[in-house]
């Protein structure tokens, strides 16, 4: 049988159809290592656009983002950033000036990151709704009628009065024996006390018409973003299992590639990434204790636990830097690590003022490699990937909410891209605009965030903070119970 090409060399590539995009898909590539070989020529970035406001704020939902991630391409000669959004919308905005081409509305909200490619010669979006269905889209620009642009829908669950929303993993696409196929995460939940269904799976698609390939079941909980390489030769669908695994399945069939399953022993909610380090296949990803986790994709054995001290819902991004293979990665403890790939060993922390669920965006501007990344303290970040060192941040726009609960939502990242020859950073906010930035005369940075006790003592949720402060309210306590007691 012919062998895939599904790791593309295991580079940061995601050519389809012979034709390179710019960040057409959740972590760039099929591999989601996050890094695009778009150059900069600095890092002075201006702030060139922002969408429209919202026109209509609706309440808060759990578990839906205002945006998803975004992708972009050039599509017939044109910019484009395409996002999805919690009003059941995906849209098509000018990656030049942010002003919207179109919008196609399904049936519920748009958490995914749509998929660009070119499939037989014909531009194509690819959109997961959480209203169960996955959607084949026209993106091409000047269309008579925005309806007009389903081109196939695919619905992964009959609908009935008592089915939920269904939580859709981001979308991947990648050539399997030479031909290109669509995977999609998706996990359906029918509340009918007659038939109960929590359903967790992966589908692989045919993208040119949506006709099913093969379907597995992975069991009751969510699946979240997987990502593609290869066990003993054979194209594997890596897929995280949200109650605590990841699955080897044959890209081709969907059967298992590894005796069993690899167990975390922690809940999983970020996507997971895959590299080749010193010859060694590894697959990267993040837990919902106190970890980020490596593990051989030959064998679906661990190879390093790296302490993060509390949550890592941020899918893992790669790249060499002066040599050593790094992952980088986001935390609750609003901490950006840099960790060594083959050791977990730290390499560099940067403290940003709030949690960092985004995804990198590994880019170079200038002469070196930047990790950039949003947070939850309404900024987006750029950083040195070599020693985490401050280089560009800008406000966002404020949190729109009165309140969101922690760790329920996936919120979106930022990404970058060339689009009709422009470098641009392109950043959904959590404020219901997405920011366009280039490289300009102006520099629009904010400089890094000031310093507050709390900032020097290290950040209240940390473990050694935890500890201390127990120890402090344990001897205390102590001490207060031997007054009491009486001589």
């Amino acid at each position: 049988m012919k062998s895939a090409v599904p790791l593309l060399a295991l580079c940061a590539s995601a050519a389809i159809a012979a034709e390179v995009v710019d960040w057409p898909m959740y972590g760039f590539g099929p591999q989601r290592q996050g890094l695009s070989p778009t150059r900069f020529a600095s890092a002075t970035l201006e702030h060139v656009w922002s969408t429209a406001e919202p026109r209509t704020l609706y309440a808060y939902v759990e578990g839906i983002p205002y945006w998803s991630s975004p992708c972009l391409a050039t599509v017939e000669g044109q910019p484009r950033v395409f996002i999805g959004c919690y009003d059941n919308t995906v849209y098509a905005f000018d990656g030049h000036t942010g002003k919207q081409d179109w919008a196609f509305i399904t049936g519920s909200a748009v958490s995914a990151t749509p998929v660009y490619a070119t499939i037989g010669g014909r531009p194509m979006l690819f959109v997961a709704s959480s209203d169960r269905s996955i959607f084949a889209l026209d993106p091409r620009p000047g269309l008579p009628s925005d309806a007009n642009r389903k081109l196939w829908q695919f619905e992964t669950f009959a609908w009935r009065g008592t089915v939920n929303p269904a939580r859709m993993a981001d979308p991947l696409l990648a050539e399997v024996d030479g031909r290109p196929v669509l995977f999609c995460g998706v996990w359906n939940n029918n509340r009918s006390a007659v038939e109960n269904v929590q359903r967790g799976e992966m589908i692989a698609l045919e993208p040119a018409t949506g006709n099913p390939l093969w379907r597995r079941e992975i069991g009751t909980g969510a699946v979240n973003a997987p990502c593609l390489g290869t066990v003993g030769g054979e194209p594997a669908l890596f897929v995280p299992y949200e109650p605590g695994s990841v699955f080897a399945l044959s890209a081709r069939t969907g059967k298992d590639l590894w005796p069993k399953p690899y167990a975390s022993g922690d809940e999983i909610h970020s996507g997971i990434s895959v590299a080749k380090v010193n010859g060694r296949q590894l697959l990267f990803l993040g837990g919902r204790t106190a970890w980020a986790y490596c593990v051989d994709a030959e064998t679906g054995q661990q190879v390093w636990a790296s302490p993060i001290n509390t949550w890592v819902d941020s899918t893992p991004a790669f790249a060499v830097i002066d040599g050593r293979p790094t992952v980088f990665v986001g935390s609750y403890t609003y901490f950006i690590f840099a960790l060594d790939a083959a050791t977990g060993k730290e390499v560099w922390r940067y403290r940003t003022r709030n949690i960092v669920q985004g995804s990198p965006a590994l880019v170079q501007m200038g002469d070196e490699l930047v990790v950039c990344v949003n947070a939850l303290d309404d900024h987006v970040y750029v950083v040195s990937a070599r020693e985490g060192r401050f280089i560009f941040r800008y406000d966002l726009g404020r949190f729109p909410w009165s309140h969101y609960r922690k760790g329920k939502t996936i919120w979106g990242s930022c990404v970058v891209g060339t689009l009709a020859g422009k470098p641009m950073l392109v950043a959904p906010s959590y404020s219901g605009v997405v920011h366009g930035f280039a490289v300009g005369a102006r520099d629009d940075n904010a400089g890094p965030p000031a310093d507050t006790f709390w900032d020097a003592l290290g950040e209240a949720y940390t473990v050694p903070v935890v500890l201390v402060v127990a120890t402090v309210l344990a001897l205390t306590l102590a001490r207060l119970v031997r007054m009491r007691r009486p001589r």
